[in-house]
């Protein structure tokens, strides 16, 4: 069965099902990836429950309904969002050659093989993240478009779990939404970066983590109270952030009992003929002779061309992210 299971996938992941437009964009492919695994996947089950007799069509009914219960709108938007690339793009031909295509291999396997199969690859994709089918599906999403912190409530998030090579010896877990993708860091310090959209977006969540120099924390019970008052020195407020950011705000900060604060900024960068610029939240956690700085920015404007997506949109979402970290040692 795992081999008509790996054969099913060749099928659907070598995106031979049918050539798409002219369209570079990675993300374009990840969006026919899916649709051709979502087409394929309704052609089978109805071929099923129209060929295969009515033994199983109470549990084909019952698969397919939950699958397309979740994704269904899913699907919706990313025709919506093709259409706006290839306005006279053919989707019920791409329909019809995908399930076709599925179908015929289909046939070779009995009713239940066969609901076997997609069952396994629902949880493959449900459970293991099978890339790119369910991030792609729950980035075109529309409650998670709109409220990015309902994708980590519904529990569509992985553990990252920290290199202490990389991580100054810190051995930490934290939470990551399924559609952030993680990169190694390319600065000083930075132990890994993970951005939204698949890795293809703008958003971007960063932990950082130093040692720290200060003589003023080298004493023993420091306070978030202390740590605030400290801020206030534009040297040690240099010393956490880059010194081309503005303050906007700051409060004390309860994770794991550490001394801990959150300070809002805003910084304006320019790369090659582009400006950017961002609102940005730093958390930043007092641990042993370190600083961890979990580190959150959203571009608000660039080439003064303002977004309508605002840092408050995403300010929930970083919040369960950073209240998720777990640094392991303390509970040893």
């Amino acid at each position: 069965m795992k081999k008509l299971l790996f054969i099913t996938l060749s099928i659907l992941l070598s995106q031979k099902i049918l050539a798409t437009p002219r369209i570079s964009e990675k993300l374009t492919k990840d969006m026919f990836t899916t649709l051709s695994f979502y087409y394929c996947q309704n052609g089978v089950l109805d071929d099923i429950k129209r060929h295969k007799k009515a033994l199983l069509s109470n549990q084909i009914v019952l698969e397919q309904n939950e699958f397309n219960n979740t994704f269904a709108k899913s699907v919706f938007e990313m025709e919506k969002e093709i259409t706006k690339i290839d306005p006279n793009f053919d989707f019920k031909t791409y329909n019809k050659k995908s399930k076709q295509i599925c179908v015929n291999k289909a046939k070779k396997m009995s009713p239940q093989n066969v609901l076997d199969v997609i069952k396994n690859y629902q949880s493959q994709v449900k459970i293991t993240r099978y890339y790119p089918v369910l991030e792609t599906l729950l980035m075109f999403y529309p409650d998670y478009q709109k409220y990015p912190k309902k994708e980590f409530l519904d529990h569509y998030y992985y553990k990252y779990t920290s290199d202490p090579k990389t991580a100054k010896g810190i051995n930490f877990s934290i939470k990551i939404p399924n559609t952030w993708k993680a990169r190694d860091g390319n600065h000083p310090n930075v132990v890994k970066k993970f951005t939204n959209e698949n890795g293809r977006g703008l958003i971007s969540f960063v932990i950082t983590i130093k040692n720290y120099p200060l003589s003023e924390f080298q004493k023993e019970g420091i306070t978030n109270e202390l740590f605030l008052e400290l801020l206030k020195s534009e040297d040690i407020f240099n010393t956490f952030i880059s010194s081309k950011e503005k303050y906007i705000d700051s409060g004390s900060l309860g994770i794991a009992n550490l001394p801990a604060i959150w300070l809002k900024t805003s910084l304006k960068t320019q790369k090659m003929r582009t400006e950017i610029e961002a609102d940005n939240i730093h958390y930043i956690i007092i641990y042993k002779d370190k600083i961890i700085d979990l580190f959150a920015s959203v571009p608000v404007s660039i080439n003064n061309i303002k977004f309508t997506d605002k840092f408050s949109k995403y300010e929930p979402l970083f919040d369960l992210i950073v209240n998720s970290l777990v640094i392991n040692d303390l509970y040893k």
